[in-house]
């Protein structure tokens, strides 16, 4: 390795730029002074003043090849700069379509239960016995007030006229069979329906409406359930953001390309008329949009182009007031060496006359000359030092594939943990989970999320389980975390093999967790209960909470073992 002083001219382009004045001699004014002039003076006094002149003109063409580098070097750095900003504009607009879009996943997927319980609260009672009901309106209304972004539920019959409206009680009289979303349900096998962006007859609010068809017995078209969503919520959670350059989001329906919410860069809540929120609006530097999972929907992130060349701006800026102190320090090393060059030719005319005199002049002269040529050198190794460390910082920005990885496997460990209340809430208990149909679900989405399906079989023997929230959270990022490290770590460079995971009940009412892989098995020496890897620990911590012993051993594969006692 170099030395940080030892730099290489060649590769390293402040050692290049500072090159050409490090060939000047370093100041010895007493070693001057007593064998400089005077011995030249004795070798003849015309050569002493040629060989100044020489090394004068010399030092300008040294200066003007050090401006040309400090100007080539400014005008680099500032196409780098302009690339460095246009690539995170870029980058922003895809990392951030790709987490709304999870987002308004999630926040759907539980709006769809909301949907769900308001279904199954209503699904017994006659449309006007359902009407004059407070008890109903009571338990649909404490359904709706758990979700913060949540308006309000309605109930419409057949007709499209509302019988029962969480807004008020009693509910307010309105008809919705004009509306888009009660259309839609009128429509059998329409499932959920996110209507278009309205105002509100009832409540006089910007809103939009997600709605699901309610059918009799016999199949026969009942009415619709709707819930009504908190535009205000949304965008206050998009401005929670603070994007950098100010980027624009908007969330849109497929079908038609409106905007359901708009958050743009200057603060605006509307697209403009005529425009479609799922195209690019003008004066736009980066532009990315992805589609919501299993919905109809798409997540648009806009970055305008005047910010991001204010941005450019800025950076250009900082460059230019460096390389202009170069410039300028240059600058006044050349003035220095022409007047010196002019004096030293005076001087040579007054040489023969006045030798004592020219010899102290000279001295002098030299010594201020090298004196400056000391400041120069400061000077540019400071600016220098400046534009090293503002490369370091723009290099800073660029995102490290290990913190890609970490927010992966916390995707996964979230997933997990949410996968768990989606099949509580699908289901008619809210209060035990159906493990063996997690396991399956859980499974296939690591599965999908690593690309093994077809290489690694993967068999899933479950006892009928049924586990509190208590026992299925931590459980379930245990299973998170052994099988995706068996996905990543266990059949290396493509390699096929069979992970085999089993749950069973014992006789002393405790559970048997098992997963055994035929992969390359853990590494010799290696003792997982001392790792202090956050996989590890996640496991260990856990396994404590549900009053469990785990331990992992190897031999022909990987052999995972949990006995716990659910609470």
């Amino acid at each position: 390795m170099r030395d940080q002083d030892a730099r290489d001219p060649v590769t390293d382009p402040a050692a290049a730029r500072a090159a050409p004045l490090a060939a000047i001699p370093a100041a010895n004014p007493q070693s001057t002074v007593s064998s400089g002039p005077v011995a030249s003076l004795a070798a003849g006094p015309a050569a002493e003043a040629r060989r100044r002149t020489r090394k004068g003109w010399a030092t300008i063409g040294l200066t003007m090849f050090s401006l040309a580098v400090i100007v080539a070097a400014t005008v680099w750095l500032g196409l780098e700069a302009r690339r460095d900003v246009r690539g995170a504009a870029e980058r922003l607009a895809e990392d951030s379509t790709f987490f709304l879009a999870d987002h308004a996943a999630r926040l759907f997927e539980a709006s769809s239960l909301v949907l769900t319980e308001a279904t199954n609260e209503v699904s017994i009672l006659p449309w006007e016995a359902l009407a004059v009901d407070r008890r109903t309106w009571d338990r649909l209304k404490a359904i709706s007030d758990r979700f913060p972004y949540v308006e309000d539920i309605w109930l419409n019959d057949a007709e499209g006229t509302l019988r029962l409206s969480t807004t008020a009680w009693p509910s307010p009289h309105d008809n919705a069979s004009d509306r888009e979303n009660f259309q839609a349900s009128e429509r059998p096998g329409s499932g959920d329906y996110v209507g278009p962006r309205i105002v509100g007859r009832v409540t006089g609010r910007p809103t939009f409406l997600m709605s699901r068809r309610l059918e009799w017995p016999d199949g026969q078209f009942r009415g619709m359930v709707s819930i009504t969503l908190d535009i205000a919520y949304f965008e206050t959670f998009y401005r929670s953001l603070n994007l950098r350059f100010g980027a624009g989001i908007s969330l849109v329906r497929e079908a038609g390309g409106d905007a359901l919410i708009h958050v743009g860069p200057h603060g605006e809540n509307s697209v403009p008329a005529g425009r479609r929120a799922d195209q690019p609006p003008p004066d736009t530097a980066a532009f990315a949009i992805r589609h919501v999972p299993d919905l109809p929907l798409l997540v648009a992130v806009s970055v305008p182009g005047p910010a991001v060349r204010e941005t450019l701006m800025a950076d250009l800026r900082i460059y230019g007031a460096v390389g202009a102190l170069s410039l300028l320090g240059l600058g006044l090393l050349s003035s220095q060496v022409l007047r010196q060059t002019r004096a030293d030719r005076a001087a040579q005319q007054e040489l023969e006359r006045r030798v004592v005199e020219r010899t102290a002049a000279l001295t002098r002269a030299k010594v201020e000359m090298e004196i400056l040529f000391q400041e120069v050198h400061h000077r540019v190794k400071n600016n220098l030092q400046v534009v090293t460390s503002l490369l370091r910082l723009q290099s800073a920005r660029i995102e490290d594939e290990r913190v890609r990885e970490g927010l992966r496997e916390s995707i996964d460990r979230i997933h997990a943990m949410a996968l768990v209340h989606k099949l509580l809430y699908a289901s008619n208990e809210l209060a035990d989970l159906d493990f063996a149909v997690y396991l399956g679900t859980l499974i296939s989405h690591l599965e999908e999320a690593y690309g093994t399906q077809g290489r690694v079989r993967v068999t899933v023997d479950a006892a009928p389980a049924r586990f509190g929230l208590d026992a299925a959270i931590p459980l379930s990022l245990i299973v998170n975390e052994t099988f995706s490290n068996a996905l990543k770590h266990a059949f290396p460079d493509g390699r096929p093999g069979t992970v085999r995971i089993g749950l069973s009940a014992m006789d002393d009412g405790s559970w048997l967790l098992t997963q055994d892989d035929d992969g390359v098995g853990l590494p010799p020496g290696y003792d997982w209960r001392a790792s202090r890897g956050l996989g590890m620990q996640i496991i260990k911590s856990l396994a404590i909470q549900l009053q469990g012993e785990a331990g992992f051993e190897t031999g022909g594969g990987t052999h995972f073992r949990l006995v716990f006692r659910p609470a």
